[in-house]
């Protein structure tokens, strides 16, 4: 009953907010100067972007689209918004499920705001992984590789290769590769081993000879 009571003031709520075509004439937005820890979303009416702040397990929520108005925070990464305790929750367990078994169960539950993940062929996580309007780098077990991600609308040849070999050569417990990744995770087309840079491909892979460190600049690769 209180479930139905939900949604249906849900409903209502949503049904009474109308944006007239001048509603952000008189509006001046602050400009969005740091969001790490969030996303950019919009205010009220689509107004301005403001940065929508990323809730931790056991933090407070309320379900987006709940009441048909903006919110300021959201649960993050691979967390849900429980309409039954309020709070972000993990939706399963990550940790003991393929990428398929995880997408099929959390398609099947219809959990609103839920983390639906993005899975190869052979049953791990792609590298990709994109969560409302954020997508991010993964490793094959769906761990967040933390540092490197793009808005959803930007993700056109982002792969992530440089994101996965940084990750996976850190878990190995050496040190001395550098590797130059873009923000999105993929490689920087110039990479550098002691004072000799070369150009490289998607995955990495040196292409051509390579130069002195000092004439870097010059490369164009």
């Amino acid at each position: 009953m209180k479930y139905i009571f939900l949604i249906a003031l849900s409903v209502v709520a949503a049904s009474a907010i109308v944006c007239p075509p001048d509603a952000c004439k008189n509006v001046n937005c602050p400009a969005v100067e740091n969001c790490v820890d969030g996303e950019l979303g919009k205010t009220f009416c689509s107004c301005c972007d403001e940065c929508i702040k990323y809730l931790k397990e056991g933090d407070r929520c309320i379900p987006e689209g709940m009441f048909g108005i903006p919110v300021a925070s959201k649960c993050g990464l691979k967390l849900v918004c429980s309409r039954r305790s309020g709070t972000c929750i993990k939706p399963l367990a990550y940790t003991t499920k393929t990428c398929t078994q995880l997408k099929s169960e959390t398609e099947g539950k219809n959990l609103l705001g839920a983390f639906i993940p993005r899975c190869e062929t052979d049953g791990t996580f792609s590298a990709v992984q994109c969560h409302g309007s954020v997508c991010y780098c993964a490793h094959t077990d769906g761990t967040h590789i933390p540092g490197f991600q793009s808005a959803i609308h930007e993700i056109q040849g982002m792969n992530c290769n440089c994101a996965r070999h940084k990750f996976a050569y850190g878990k190995t417990g050496l040190i001395g590769k550098l590797f130059r990744c873009e923000p999105n995770g993929n490689y920087n087309k110039i990479q550098c081993t002691g004072s000799a840079c070369y150009c490289v491909d998607e995955a990495g892979k040196q292409v051509g000879g390579s130069v002195h460190i000092t004439k870097s600049e010059s490369m164009n690769c």
